[in-house]
């Protein structure tokens, strides 16, 4: 032989049959074929016999000979590959069972990486089948799906959240610090929550930053969520009340707040002063566990009250002109402390009993309002200064005061003058007598009285000698009946003592004659002298009565007399002369009767004198 064939590679398990042999060079012509080809060798580089079988078998013997064929290790067959458990995120594909799996081969199942630390998730992972023939078999991969969970993270501490306020998402708190064996971020589980007021439990969230392979895990922490603090809008407002009334006597309407609740005064019980006082009042929401109450001051009018007085006080009197304010009031009583004043104190009231306003006004006039009322002053006249005093025109003695005309005289008001006693008939001379001064307002002036001098000049006086002395004749004698009109007594002298002779006022007729007899009055501190001078002739005569009645008793009685007197033993056509020690005559009556009554009411007590005068003769009583 000189070159055997080749023989083309088999797979493990097939027949050497299934190889070609190739080639070969033999010195005559023949084929190569495998000795026993149904033979299915090891794999590997096997020796096997090939026959050499020429043509001419006839002539030539077939050849054996040993080729090498190369058996390569044949690929087993997996109908159903194994499934493996699922792992967690970290432990390795070794920490994961295979089970399960066919082959048509004996053989084990094994993860081509078991140290492998796939990501979580679906993974395909290379699993490889290694047969247990593994000299004629090779081994075989394939690529299965295992579940990796994904691994939770380890917390060792969770972080701090931020406070916040009611009202507010969790997602407004700020979460700090934390602590987890992988990298990653806390966050709030419901980030939109609004927890209630107070330290509230709420879930947080770690996530990882490697999410694929890593759970997000949550934890519960406290977070502290204040109350908030609503807003109003419109504060309410407070009715006014009166000093003295607490603010729980205030209603408070209307305010708006942009949650429900209610407006109260902080300190319901205060009494703040009169005025427009800044009081604070407190919303307080319905829900009170969220919301803070929350407190604003407000305008509150505060009303003086109104002081009460039980007792007004009392008025020193004043004098006209004088103003309120210079009369002392004095007690009074009211429910708070304070002072009692004229509510005009320039005013000068009239005089009398006047009423006039009085103020109570309390010593807390910041809260109290003053008060008034009218009480009773007497209001005295006031007496009017004379700085001059009139002067009286003179006057002659008889005329009453009231005839004399007093002028001048000034006086701070205006007024008039007069004689307090205008009927008086001062005596002759410079005399004081008593002027008033009354005011015109004589409501509330009182009348002024003073004395000043008028001089009473003496009064001219007549005598009344009406006797008929015509028929006197030697020797004859009578009573002359001069009479002065002042009463006072007449004196009487003659021209020519030798022709007459007078005594008293009895004239004897001497001898015949021209004879002058005069009637003399001397006069007085009140009177001028006075005389009346008459002429008569004396004849010589006889025979003829002297006009003297002797048979006639003069009589007045009742003596001393109390109203009236009557008068007896007169003859008619005498007169009856009424005068006072001073002569003056007082009453003077002609007699109609023999009896006549005269009236002395009217005269003032004192020892007066009647003449009777008649013909020729004046007889003179006393009463």
């Amino acid at each position: 032989m000189g070159v055997w064939s080749t023989a083309n590679a088999i797979t493990y398990g097939q027949t050497l049959s299934e190889s070609n042999l190739t080639g070969g060079t033999a010195n005559v012509d023949g084929s190569f074929a495998f000795a026993n080809p149904s033979a299915t060798p090891d794999a590997g580089i096997q020796s096997v016999e090939v026959i050499f079988t020429p043509n001419d078998a006839d002539n030539y013997n077939s050849v054996n000979g040993n080729i090498n064929i190369t058996i390569v290790k044949a690929r087993p067959s997996v109908s159903v590959w194994s499934t493996a458990d699922a792992i967690t995120y970290g432990q390795t594909l070794s920490e994961s069972n295979l089970t399960g799996g066919a082959a048509n081969v004996d053989g084990s199942f094994a993860f081509a990486n078991p140290s492998a630390t796939p990501d979580a998730g679906m993974q395909s992972v290379e699993v490889i089948f290694t047969p247990s023939d593994v000299d004629n078999y090779n081994s075989v991969s394939g690529n299965i799906n295992i579940s990796i969970e994904k691994a939770t993270p380890s917390v060792s501490i969770w972080s701090t959240a931020d406070a916040i306020t009611y009202g507010q998402t969790l997602s407004e708190s700020n979460l700090t610090g934390g602590t987890a064996n992988v990298a990653g971020s806390f966050t709030f589980a419901n980030p939109s929550a609004t927890p209630d007021a107070g330290t509230q439990s709420v879930e947080v969230i770690f996530t990882p930053n490697d999410a694929d392979n890593y759970n997000s895990v949550s934890g519960n922490i406290n977070i502290s969520v204040e109350k908030a603090t609503p807003s109003v809008s419109i504060w309410s407002t407070a009715d006014a009340i009166i000093y003295g009334q607490a603010l729980s006597e205030s209603n408070l309407t209307g305010g708006t707040a942009n949650v429900d609740g209610n407006f109260a005064f902080t300190n319901p019980s205060a009494t703040p002063d009169a005025g427009t006082q800044s009081v604070e009042v407190i919303f307080t929401p319905n829900n009170a566990d969220n919301y803070n109450s929350v407190s604003e001051n407000i305008t509150i009018s505060v009303s003086k009250a109104n002081s009460t007085v039980s007792l007004w006080s009392t008025a020193d009197a004043i004098i006209y002109g004088q103003a309120l304010s210079e009369s002392n009031l004095t007690g009074g009583t009211a429910n708070v402390d304070g002072s009692f004043a004229f509510a005009n104190p320039s005013a000068t009231p009239g005089a009398g009993m006047q009423s006039v306003e009085v103020i109570f006004t309390p010593n807390d006039a910041d809260n109290y309002n003053s008060v008034s009322g009218n009480i009773n002053i007497s209001v005295e006249k006031a007496t009017p200064s004379v700085s001059i005093w009139s002067t009286a025109d003179a006057i002659i003695y008889g005329q009453a005061l009231s005839e004399s005309n007093l002028t001048g005289g000034t006086a701070n008001v205006d007024g008039n003058f007069a004689f307090a006693n205008p009927s008086a008939t001062p005596d002759a001379g410079m005399q004081s007598v008593e002027v008033i001064f009354t005011p015109t307002d004589a409501d509330n002036y009182n009348s002024i009285s003073e004395n000043i001098n008028i001089k009473i000049n003496k009064a001219d006086q007549t005598i009344v000698w009406d006797q008929d002395l015509s028929m006197l004749k030697v020797d004859d004698q009578v009573q002359l009946t001069a009479l002065a009109e002042t009463g006072l007594p007449v004196s009487y002298s003659i021209s020519d003592e030798d022709i007459a002779l007078i005594e008293g006022d009895l004239l004897t007729i001497l001898e015949a004659g021209e004879l002058t007899l005069t009637a003399i009055q001397e006069g007085n501190e009140n009177y001028n002298p006075v005389d009346l001078s008459r002429s008569i002739t004396i004849e010589v005569v006889t025979g003829i009565d002297d006009g003297i009645t002797t048979s006639v008793k003069l009589s007045a009685y009742p003596n001393p007399v109390k109203h009236q007197v009557s008068i007896s033993g007169l003859q008619r056509g005498s007169k009856i002369a009424l005068c006072n020690q001073l002569g003056k005559i007082i009453l003077l009556k002609e007699v109609q009767n023999e009896k006549e009554v005269l009236d002395l009411s009217n005269c003032k007590p004192g020892v007066y004198i009647l003449k009777v005068i008649g013909g020729k003769s004046i007889r003179i009583l006393k009463v």
